[in-house]
């Protein structure tokens, strides 16, 4: 009986420091993954850093080349633009021109065609 009690008293004492190993093992583990998990979070964070200073960069980059094209326009750049824009805007008038003459055409048409029911009418009245 005693050596059962002394076997039972030694597997209790082993559980007990096995589970002390356990709880200090998984004490370490979650230390890493919290190390690993900040490690990451600051990686991904300076690399969204990297990438916005490099999206500025080349934001600047070509607003730069921008400004110095219109730094540079020369007069015939101006001129050209000048004409464009003249040739646009009597294309406009010209279309404004055209829907006019258009309007114009289909009152007349419909005051013809008005005409020509009063007439018919009044011929009808006249043979009745």
């Amino acid at each position: 009986m005693k050596d059962l009690e002394s076997v039972v008293d030694k597997l209790g004492k082993e559980k007990a420091d096995l589970e002390k190993v356990r709880a200090a093992e998984s004490l370490k583990h979650t230390e890493e993954m919290n190390r690993l998990r900040k490690s990451r979070k600051y990686e991904v964070t300076h690399e969204r850093i990297r990438v916005m200073i490099a999206m500025i960069a080349k934001a600047e980059k070509r607003f730069h080349r921008i400004s110095l094209r219109e730094d540079q326009r020369d007069k015939y750049d101006d001129a050209r633009y000048d004409t464009a824009l003249k040739r646009a805007k009597e294309q406009i008038r010209e279309g404004e021109e055209a829907r006019k003459k258009a309007e114009e055409a289909l009152r007349a048409a419909v005051r013809d065609k008005s005409d020509a029911i009063a007439r018919e009418k009044a011929l009808r009245k006249a043979f009745d």
